[in-house]
């Protein structure tokens, strides 16, 4: 059983997308996570395992799905801290963000633990920008918990395309965390594979300091409805 608590929404009184596929690979192992329904913050999840496919439920309707097999994630080559924080600036979730209650990437100053992430263009497709997390977010050996990273790496994909103009939800999400200390400047890189239609495949890398690559992800997101935006 998992539960999202409030702080880490993406939309308003829904969980993270990419939190909560944290969650669910800490409780099961890696995985690909399909997300089915936006999940409320606050409930109870129960996870149903299978040897090919768990489930997970939330008042007994099926919201994700988390399957034993990670595909290829393509590594997005870094930028330089200084291209990543001028990208930053170009940040379109500053006017007409979607959600501004997101913890990860929302521009709502007032939310609890926020990432502050802000992925801007830095040319061919591929948006980039640091992220320090903060020491109050890590565990006592400094590290920062997986959850929060694979959180960290799901909100730059979005932003290849334009939630702004065009909503958008996260569809599929699996990522390799790696050790990723809280106080040092991260650089998170993105790029689209392909987009086809409605569906648009992206991959997400981010680097230390050094040049170790801390994290990886892939995602796929799907174009929606007005009205209907992304969790």
């Amino acid at each position: 059983m998992i539960v999202v608590a409030e702080r880490y929404a993406g939309p308003p009184g829904r969980a993270h997308g990419g939190y909560l596929a944290g969650l669910l690979v800490d409780h099961v192992g890696d995985a690909t996570v399909t997300l089915l329904e936006p999940v409320p913050t606050g409930l109870a999840l129960v996870v149903e395992r299978d040897p090919v496919r768990d489930r997970v439920y939330a008042e007994g309707e099926l919201v994700a799905t988390a399957t034993h097999r990670i595909p290829p994630i393509i590594d997005v080559p870094p930028v330089p801290e200084r291209t990543a924080r001028a990208a930053e600036a170009r940040f379109a979730g500053r006017h007409g963000h979607p959600f501004p209650s997101c913890f990860v990437c929302g521009t709502d100053r007032d939310r609890p633990l926020a990432l502050d992430i802000a992925p801007g263009p830095v040319g061919g497709g591929v948006v980039a920008c640091t992220w320090t997390p903060d020491r109050s977010l890590a565990a006592e050996d400094g590290l920062v918990p997986p959850a929060l990273v694979r959180a960290a790496l799901d909100c730059p994909g979005g932003w290849t395309l334009d939630p702004v103009a065009e909503p958008v939800v996260l569809s599929t999400f699996a990522a390799r965390a790696g050790a990723v200390r809280a106080g040092e400047c991260h650089v998170l890189v993105a790029a689209a594979e392909r987009r086809r239609g409605r569906m648009a495949v992206v991959h997400i890398s981010m680097y230390a300091p050094d040049g170790r690559r801390t994290g990886s992800a892939r995602a796929t997101w799907l174009a929606v409805d007005e009205g209907v935006r992304h969790r």
